[in-house]
């Protein structure tokens, strides 16, 4: 298990998405909490807006405005209705969306909906290229009793929100995605098949074809099945995915991988939903990780840095 591991704080439900602060603080999404939070290291907490639905992935755009993928919330919110603290009304499912929040004021707006004529099923999480333009995951709405789930993949933005395409379609969830230090590079993971993919960036909004089918994917996880969640790039290419599958039968942890896709190192922690890892940019390499089973933020010391975001809140 990791060691040196030091909890900023619990009692968070469900927490998905860090993003570093300028200040040392981190922002983060609950899932099921339908809030954004701001976590010091002392254990401070504040909340900075409710959107609607279930916020995910967080990322700052070249407005400074803070970009949010929320999966819309759940089809049968009844079945978080013993959970303590949720708000089953407000995790009844609205549709997807990428929403746009002002940190200062907490004022939420949806600015993309749709793609193609059709509703986004579940933004997971995104990524902004040094364009200003954005990418997006989607891990869909799954329905178990029905035994369906929604075709999904990965998405692009461009800066001024007129152009919303789908580049790859996938039948399995997508989850995790990031851009290579040169740009030149998109990574993402699919959730259940426990995959890491890699495509050329050919220009904005234009990934390179495969040579053969899933010519792109350069690692596939063995069993027990282990589910890749959101993903970060180190500041040398290194990839760095949290895992889990829920139970600790599978790994729980975080794996980073070379730029090849060979598995390099993993850091084990004691929860079965390791859902994110962001790291620092200067000083000592520090690794901040959300434990979304017990609704913890941690951090502990890394083995590498990553670039500095491409942009941060308004001033």
């Amino acid at each position: 298990m990791a060691n040196n591991m030091n909890t900023w704080t619990s009692g968070l439900l469900f927490p998905e998405g860090p993003v570093l602060m300028p200040d040392g603080s981190v922002l983060l999404s609950e899932l099921t909490g339908n809030r954004i939070t701001q976590v010091w290291p002392d254990g401070m907490k504040k909340t900075i807006a409710e959107p609607l639905g279930m916020p995910n992935g967080l990322a700052f755009g070249p407005d400074g405005y803070l970009y949010c993928a929320n999966m819309g919330g759940l089809s049968k919110p009844s079945i978080m209705k013993d959970v303590p603290g949720v708000n089953v009304a407000k995790l009844a499912y609205r549709g997807g969306s990428i929403q746009r929040i002002d940190i200062a004021t907490g004022e939420v707006v949806d600015v993309v909906t749709e793609c193609e004529g059709f509703t986004l099923p579940a933004p997971d999480d995104l990524i902004f290229d040094a364009e200003g333009n954005f990418y997006f995951t989607d891990i869909g709405v799954m329905d178990h009793d029905d035994r369906k789930g929604d075709e999904t993949g990965i998405y692009f933005v461009s800066h001024d929100l007129q152009t919303v395409k789908r580049l790859v379609r996938s039948v399995v969830p997508t989850n995790g995605i990031g851009i290579s230090p040169d740009g030149k590079k998109l990574y993402w993971t699919e959730y259940h098949t426990g995959r890491l993919f890699v495509r050329n960036i050919v220009s904005p909004g234009v990934l390179e074809e495969p040579v053969v089918p899933f010519g792109d994917c350069i690692f596939t996880h063995p069993l027990p099945v282990t589910f890749f969640d959101s993903l970060t790039v180190g500041a040398s290419g290194e990839i760095a995915v949290a895992v889990h599958n829920g139970t600790m039968e599978g790994r729980s942890g975080v794996i980073t991988f070379n730029t090849e896709g060979d598995e390099v190192d993993f850091v084990a922690f004691d929860d079965a939903w390791t859902t994110h890892v962001i790291l620092s940019t200067s000083g000592s390499p520090t690794a901040y990780v959300t434990l979304s089973g017990t609704g913890r933020l941690v951090e502990l010391p890394w083995g590498f840095h990553q670039l500095a975001p491409l942009y941060g809140p308004r001033s």
